[in-house]
């Protein structure tokens, strides 16, 4: 949930930025974003001379990929992300799309925005519960 409410953010930060470069004459920046849910492994990769933090696994592969899906001022998440966050967002589920590296199609979803009341959702998973 947190990262889809950060891209949002992220998003109406870049229409208020984009406003002021309007008023300079300065083109819009446009962005796209996807988003998915799994394991990564981070941490400092490269040479002593080119080290770099980066994550790396299946599930970063297909976020990447899904960035390419998304169009300017989109938010597409993964089937996994939606299954979490489904409950605290507004979503329109796409057409499933073919990315490289998978040999089936993915699931995918555009972010609309933030529920203002959660609702369950059948399958969902809440969180811990207290017996």
């Amino acid at each position: 949930f947190k990262a889809v409410s950060c891209a949002l953010a992220m998003l109406q930060a870049l229409e208020e930025f984009n406003r002021t470069r309007a008023s300079e004459n300065l083109a819009a920046i446009r962005i796209g974003i996807g988003i998915n849910t799994g394991n990564v492994i981070t941490g400092a990769i490269g040479s002593t001379r080119a080290l770099q933090y980066t994550a790396i696994g299946d599930a970063m592969n297909v976020a990447s990929r899904l960035v390419n899906v998304a169009g300017s001022g989109e938010i597409i998440i993964s089937e996994d992300t939606y299954r979490q966050v489904a409950s605290r967002i507004e979503a329109t589920q796409l057409p499933p799309v073919k990315v490289k590296g998978k040999a089936e199609e993915l699931k995918v979803y555009r972010v609309i925005g933030l529920r203002s009341i959660a609702t369950p959702v059948p399958g969902e998973w809440s969180g811990p519960t207290n017996g």
